[in-house]
């Protein structure tokens, strides 16, 4: 009988480690696919991340171009308003100089007119118009005065405000 018994432990002994094999083997193809399943999670995950990462980028982008462009434009917005300011302010310089310029060209002229000897003639001009005050000795004077201012390049207009004053200049 000790043999059976022999017999029946190595059987038992040998069912149980076919059983611990099939066991470990059935361990390893679920831990197996238990692996692979979590690397297909992770590759999807790193997929979708990507993904998302991608289109933040794209977002960005298109913010910062959007910036650019209205920068682009400010800026050419704030040259065409210098560039306008600029060519005001040459205009108005310009007009002063020009108005300037008669101003000196009439006063000239007025010195060398002998019919206005003795005069005392003070001319001023704005926009092209002379205005003429003072004292003349005679109206021949105040006429010629006014007849010199008008025939002067740039005059447009001349306001004669001078009074004859007989003996003005004595």
């Amino acid at each position: 009988m000790r043999s059976n018994l022999s017999v029946s432990r190595i059987v038992v002994a040998t069912a149980l480690m076919l059983t611990a094999a099939a066991c470990s083997e059935h361990a390893r193809e679920e831990t197996k696919e238990a692996g692979d399943a979590i690397a297909a999670d992770a590759r999807a995950g790193a997929d979708k991340a990507a993904a998302q990462s991608r289109e933040a980028g794209r977002e960005i982008a298109d913010s910062a171009k959007e910036v650019a462009n209205t920068a682009a434009d400010k800026t050419k917005e704030a040259a065409r308003e210098v560039a306008d300011a600029t060519k005001r302010g040459a205009e108005t310089v310009a007009e002063a100089g020009s108005d300037a310029w008669v101003t000196t060209k009439v006063k000239a002229k007025l010195l060398d007119e002998s019919t206005l000897k003795g005069s005392a003639i003070d001319g001023d001009t704005s926009n092209h118009i002379v205005t003429l005050k003072g004292n003349v000795p005679s109206a021949a004077g105040k006429t010629r005065a006014e007849s010199i201012a008008i025939g002067t390049e740039g005059v447009t207009r001349v306001v004669n405000q001078l009074v004859v004053k007989p003996n003005a200049g004595c």
